[in-house]
């Protein structure tokens, strides 16, 4: 008991938190100022691209990418309509420069996911405007980063001036179903058209800490995901029979295991720079614990603490292990003959699909298990040294006076960035907004959101990255 107290008082100081788990980070964005808006153009077309619902399944990303062609049309840019399937189609533009640096690609996906309209304060496709506040489903994911990529895309074209690089912008389907019809088919059908060195997309932001101080974290790296079925057979029979060798039986003592089996905490570097990044905005005890956490006697006693406390964190500690989805009989008094249980697993980078599964297996322990892997991505990383991420910085000190820039590992899910790191080519995730733990708690649930002075301050640093990453100096 006197430990965990003493982790908790420890903590409580690491992080500013009260000991009834206050969230390190602020609830709720700061407020836009009346007449905030200084960018009409963004905030009219990510309202009407809100309008086109998108949600996935089933998509029916056609009319999303044909309203964007015809935008880039009026600006005199041509575009490409990949169709994937029936309905779903990928958009790519391009901006020619010299060639002396490979090609930059700002990169979004046009669908969304579902949204229950009775739980909403406005009707999630819109596009309303209240209070300075324009509300829908994808104003953060990630229909508001795609107008603000579209916004620098633009901007090249109208500002003219020789760009060092091709820019190419690229919208996709079916990110939010795992990209079989967007950003995977295009790199396996149409590799030419989205060939490049660095790509911008999303998977970062802004955040506010307790003490005040902003971090724009910039995703560098992201977990790999494992998804498996565990099915366990036995013998079946009526309910009112002992069957200790029966399937549903096998599977509960394996499940168990799960509960019982220590967890290993580990700190990839990119998940160690955010939290020394932190630091630098602390003093005494929460700077030092934050700076040291890479000790792994400091991370094991201060991990299951913090986890409690945040436990948005969890997922950038080490392997994460899920069972989300349990089926067996269909009477309750048939003993059945299978029982099956889908695991979702999220591993580090580096780890491989083979060694994630052997891990699983080894530790549910029972041969008599079979085991079906129903999808599998490793995760990947890129190097925080590129001319973009360099871009992304800048721009967002400019725009952000004493801000705290670094790089993140993602905790949420995998990105269609996954599918070019793995093909060796840069990936880095940001939309340059403050963004509040309500909003960011909104991308997949209810209220999405983003303030006008917040699509206002993103659209500049994008503008700003991208001209930077893609201009020759003058």
């Amino acid at each position: 008991m006197k430990r965990r107290n003493a982790r908790l008082t420890i903590l409580g100081a690491v992080l500013g938190l009260s000991l009834a788990g206050q969230g390190a980070f602020s609830q709720t964005a700061p407020p836009a100022a009346a007449g905030s808006n200084d960018n009409a153009e963004a905030t009219a077309k990510l309202q009407a691209l809100l309008r086109i619902d998108t949600t996935n399944p089933p998509g029916n990303e056609a009319d999303a990418a044909r309203l964007i062609a015809d935008w880039l049309k009026a600006e005199g840019i041509g575009s490409e309509l990949y169709e994937s399937a029936p309905g779903r189609l990928n958009l790519v533009a391009r901006l020619k420069g010299s060639g002396e640096v490979q090609p930059l690609l700002l990169l979004n996906h046009l669908d969304v996911v579902m949204a229950e309209p009775a739980r909403w304060r406005q009707a999630p496709f819109a596009g309303n405007i209240v209070d300075d506040t324009l509300w829908g489903r994808g104003t953060l994911d990630m229909k508001g980063l795609g107008i603000m990529e579209l916004m620098a895309f633009i901007a090249l074209k109208r500002q003219g001036g020789p760009l060092k690089r091709d820019v190419i912008f690229c919208a996709v389907a079916d990110e939010e179903s795992g990209g079989e019809y967007g950003a995977e088919w295009m790199l396996k059908h149409h590799p030419e058209a989205v060939a490049c060195s660095e790509v911008l997309n999303e998977g970062g932001a802004g955040m506010t800490m307790a003490n005040g101080a902003t971090v724009m974290a910039i995703q560098t790296a992201e977990r790999g995901n494992l998804w498996v079925k565990v099915t366990a057979s036995g013998k079946p029979g009526h309910g009112s029979q002992e069957r200790p060798d029966g399937a549903s039986r096998k599977l509960i003592r394996a499940l168990a295991k799960l509960e019982t089996v220590p967890r290993k905490y580990e700190l990839i570097p990119q998940a160690f720079s955010l939290l020394k990044a932190i630091a630098t905005t602390e003093t005494g005890i929460r700077q030092f614990v934050l700076s040291h956490l890479d000790n792994p006697w400091l991370l094991d006693m201060m991990a299951p603490t913090l986890i409690k406390t945040q436990p948005q964190l969890a997922p950038m500690l080490g392997m994460t292990v899920n069972t989300t989805v349990l089926k067996a009989g269909s009477k309750v008094n048939v003993i059945p003959s299978e029982a099956s249980a889908e695991i979702d697993i999220r591993m580090l980078p580096g780890y491989t699909i083979e060694q994630t599964l052997d891990y699983l297996k080894k530790t549910l322990a029972d041969p008599d298990l079979t085991y079906t892997i129903l999808d599998a991505k490793v995760g990947g990383t890129s190097p925080a040294d590129g001319e973009l991420f360099r871009t992304l910085g800048e721009a967002s000190r400019a725009e952000y006076p004493g801000i705290v820039v670094s790089e993140m590992l993602t905790p949420g899910g995998m990105t269609d960035s996954s599918f070019f790191r793995a093909r060796g080519i840069r990936a880095y995730g940001l939309m340059p907004i403050i963004a509040s733990a309500d909003q960011l708690a909104s991308m997949h649930g209810d209220n999405e959101n983003i303030t006008l002075a917040q699509l206002a301050k993103g659209t500049r640093v994008t503008i700003s990255a991208v001209a930077a990453a893609a201009r020759k100096a003058p």
